[in-house]
């Protein structure tokens, strides 16, 4: 531990193997060092056994009195005795009192299930019909939603299962609905309603000239009133012009309507060609004319048709001279004034001249000729001519 000054060793220095602490081995010391203390225990012996406590308590058995331990775990070598009393047996891990147990069910309507047996062991029991239904999703007393089917479990039909998607939710409508479902069991569920009541209003009809003057409170896009535009009036369910209040001017016969309104009114009118207007009529121009003067021993002869009289003639016995009628002396002695009248006579005419008026007189030459021919017909030809050629008479 030191020296002197001759480098002579004076005391020696303490052994470091004893100021260790020695270690506590369960399984022995496996190694120790210079000073006698342990530096290193022996491992844990390997565990052969394998029966655990709950195993021998599953037999209705203690444990046994052989053990070790393997990773904080009691193993056994056996298990010791039964816990069971005479005349009982162990039951998955429970004394039970021995019995002979039940048979298996057969025949089952609905499936079998696992059951006991009575005597702690199991055996095949046939389902009631309320376990068949539950457990194939049918319950008791089911209510379905409007729009489901309700399936009936044949087992018992007091259980029911619903299938299919319930009804919409029904639409609250102010005008009414729109749309209903079209789901089978929901024709009564609305699903749209009318934004608006115009599918129960009906829109009045607007005239020519005319304009709404109103839309319904609850459909605002019809209209239920108008009034005629500025110059129309209201007739009936349309809107005329005020010129159609204006009275017609009455045309007169032989006049046609010279002017319309825009109501197609006559207010206006002029005489037809041929015509001239006298006051309110239409006169014809023929009644413009100026009556011809009739001279004494004359008449009308011909009047226009107006009635005015256009020309005159002298009566019979009256010759026309100018504006006059002047006595017909040859009418007076039964002479022809006109020689195409005497040749239509057929007979002999010889001219007369009575104060300077020239004069036809003429003879029937057959009634000259009978008194001298008589029955000869022959000489009765022969007269004619010879009295018409140079007015003799012979047979």
């Amino acid at each position: 531990a030191s020296t002197n000054s001759c480098d002579i060793c004076i005391s020696c220095a303490s052994n470091p193997d004893c100021d260790v602490e020695s270690k506590y081995c369960s399984y022995g010391c496996a190694s120790y060092n210079s000073c006698q203390k342990c530096v290193a225990c022996e491992e844990e012996p390997a565990c052969t056994y394998s029966l655990t406590a709950s195993d021998c308590s599953a037999e209705c058995r203690s444990v046994g009195s052989s053990s070790c331990v393997q990773n904080g775990t009691t193993y056994y070598a056996s298990c010791g005795a039964s816990k069971c009393g005479s005349g009982q047996s162990c039951s998955n891990g429970t004394c039970v009192d021995d019995c002979t147990p039940l048979n298996d069910e057969e025949n089952c309507s609905w499936g079998s299930k696992s059951c006991s047996d009575n005597c702690g062991g199991y055996r095949n029991c046939c389902k009631t019909a309320s376990e068949y239904c539950t457990e194939s999703g049918y319950s008791s007393g089911a209510t379905c939603d409007k729009g489901q089917t309700a399936e009936t479990c044949a087992a018992d039909s007091g259980y029911k299962k619903c299938t299919g998607a319930g009804c919409p939710a029904s639409q609250t409508c102010t005008y009414g609905c729109k749309t209903y479902s079209s789901q089978s069991g929901c024709s009564d569920v609305c699903t749209a309603c009318y934004a608006d009541n115009c599918h129960k209003q009906t829109a009045v009809s607007v005239p020519a000239n005319a304009s709404c003057s109103a839309y319904y409170d609850d459909c605002p896009s019809k209209c239920s009133s108008w009034t005629c535009n500025g110059n129309y009036y209201q007739s009936g369910n349309s809107c005329k012009h005020i010129d159609c209040m204006a009275t017609p001017v009455s045309v007169p016969a032989n006049a046609s309507c010279s002017n319309t309104n825009s109501c197609g009114i006559c207010t206006a009118w002029n005489c037809d060609s041929g015509y001239y207007q006298s006051g309110n009529s239409c006169k014809h121009i023929d009644c413009m004319a100026t009556p011809v003067s009739i001279p004494a021993n004359g008449y009308c002869a011909s009047t226009n048709s107006c009635g005015i009289c256009t020309a005159w003639e002298c009566y019979d016995g009256y010759n026309k001279s100018s504006s006059l009628c002047e006595l017909n002396v040859c009418w007076q002695n039964n002479w022809y004034r006109d020689p195409s009248e005497a040749e239509k006579a057929a007979t002999r005419c010889e001219i007369r001249k009575v104060s300077g008026t020239t004069c036809y007189e003429c003879y029937q030459c057959d009634e000259l000729c009978v008194p001298v021919c008589g029955s000869n017909i022959e000489g009765m030809d022969a007269c004619i001519h010879r009295c018409l050629s140079n007015g003799s008479v012979s047979c």
